[in-house]
């Protein structure tokens, strides 16, 4: 999996101020991109950032099968509290709170769902407070109509708050 490291002083900020507008998520995801890699710094320390990644994989493991589960309190785990899942033809979701509403609503909707997904590339700030991942997933909302799969990619903003990493923000969208 390629990693990237990147100097990102300031960058929680910009970020923080860019996702608390209305700005289209084309536009958010433009401005991460250019900002990562617009910038030119010298790579962290190996060790702290391959340490970084690997928690932030194992809770996205968490999350995988606690879901597989139908686990609220399990998925919840890994937001902040106040974390915003940004969907696909809906309004934003912000706070734990209301995410647990929103899965617990699609439990309720889809008894058998599955949710798969991959993160494809983790991007670790310097400081080693932020980090960005990249990948895709695939959603099933009922086995026993596999053939009904919606597929995507996804951008996930991690902070790192009191000794660990929590979402601050989940951006998807469907192919």
């Amino acid at each position: 999996m390629p990693i990237l490291a990147v100097c990102m002083s300031g960058l929680k900020r910009t970020i923080l101020l860019i996702f608390s507008g209305n700005q289209s998520v084309v536009h958010l995801l433009g401005a991460i991109l250019f900002i990562v890699f617009a910038l030119n710094c010298r790579p962290m320390n190996p060790t702290s950032q391959d340490q970084h990644i690997k928690q932030i994989l194992a809770l996205d493991e968490t999350w995988k099968k606690a879901a597989s589960r139908h686990d609220l309190d399990g998925m919840l785990a890994i937001y902040a509290p106040d974390a915003q899942e940004l969907l696909p033809d809906m309004p934003p979701i912000v706070g734990r709170e209301a995410i647990r509403e929103f899965y617990a609503d699609l439990i309720r909707q889809f008894l058998r769902f599955t949710h798969q997904f991959d993160a494809q590339k983790v991007i670790v700030a310097e400081s080693g407070d932020l980090a960005v991942v990249r990948g895709t997933y695939k959603f099933t909302a009922d086995t026993l109509r596999p053939e009904e799969i919606q597929t995507g990619k996804f951008v996930g903003v991690w902070q790192y708050q009191n000794g660990d990493w929590r979402l601050m923000m989940n951006i998807s969208n469907s192919n």
